[in-house]
């Protein structure tokens, strides 16, 4: 038996008795689990669900389900042990058309289940202090970048038009979040070219997700200008961490590399 296991150990959903255990278990790695721990205070149970490992009423793993994008649910997953990991993803309830984030070490657990996946990224956690944001940065520039709202859909709607079916899902979320959430964009002749913004705000972290840049006016440094901006607004508002997922080595790694961000976690993202 796994020293890390008393006993045999059960699976079960959320419930009144579980959920402080849950509670317990992702606030021990609050940087880590900001996710997890936001989507449990204030998404559950109308946008996401959790199935938790229990062992001697202790949390030992936790399945996420957040299914706010219907057309793109997402699995996140956290486990002590490839045996949970494994009962974890068996226990997905989806079979195509959604993505699943997990720990890179459970990455094969993951493609045993789904052979047929259709692509799969290292991704990073990123996270940036106020003290290493890199202001230095200059721009040439006849634009503006300012705040967003819902008044602003329109704009939004252009921005979109020419995107990937997988970037509808972030238009998606994008309009539906703008009065809640935290949005700059950059504007050149009245025209929306490139958005940054929160996916949620949590105690004293902030998740930045909804970065998108209009294709053809892309590696201008419009999205470096709207992320100085909008980390610049977090941190006058008393956010301490802000943080985003990126993919290794891509043209956005680098972006947020130079803006002050460090790789933080290692994840594996497959879309299935």
């Amino acid at each position: 038996m796994n020293k890390y296991l008393t006993q045999a150990v059960k699976y079960e959903k959320i419930n009144t008795e579980n959920k402080n255990s849950l509670y317990n278990y992702l606030r021990k790695e609050k940087d880590e689990n900001a996710l997890l721990l936001f989507d449990l205070e204030k998404l559950y149970p109308q946008e996401a669900d959790f199935l938790i490992a229990i062992d001697n009423n202790i949390t030992k793993g936790v399945m996420l389900l957040w299914y706010g994008v219907p057309t793109l649910p997402s699995v996140h997953l956290r486990a002590e042990t490839h045996q949970i990991a494994k009962y974890l993803v068996n226990a997905i309830p989806y079979n195509d058309n959604f993505r699943i984030v997990s720990p890179r070490r459970y990455s094969t657990d993951i493609e045993y289940r789904y052979k047929k996946y259709r692509s799969k990224d290292n991704i990073y956690l990123m996270t940036l202090e106020e003290k290493n944001i890199n202001n230095s940065l200059h721009f040439v520039s006849d634009g503006e970048t300012k705040k967003l709202s819902s008044n602003n859909i329109p704009d939004i709607n252009k921005l979109f038009e020419d995107s990937t079916e997988t970037d509808k899902g972030l238009e998606e979320w994008v309009k539906k979040s703008l009065d809640t959430e935290v949005f700059f964009g950059y504007f050149n002749e009245n025209k929306l070219l490139s958005i940054a913004g929160t996916l949620f705000r949590y105690d004293d972290i902030a998740m930045i997700g909804n970065v998108y840049t209009k294709k053809d006016t892309r590696r201008k440094g419009f999205a470096t200008k709207v992320l100085l901006k909008l980390s610049n607004y977090l941190f006058s508002e008393g956010f301490k961490k802000l943080q985003l997922y990126v993919v290794e080595n891509s043209p956005a790694h680098k972006l947020y590399k130079k803006i002050g961000f460090t790789e933080t976690e290692e994840y594996v993202r497959f879309l299935i």
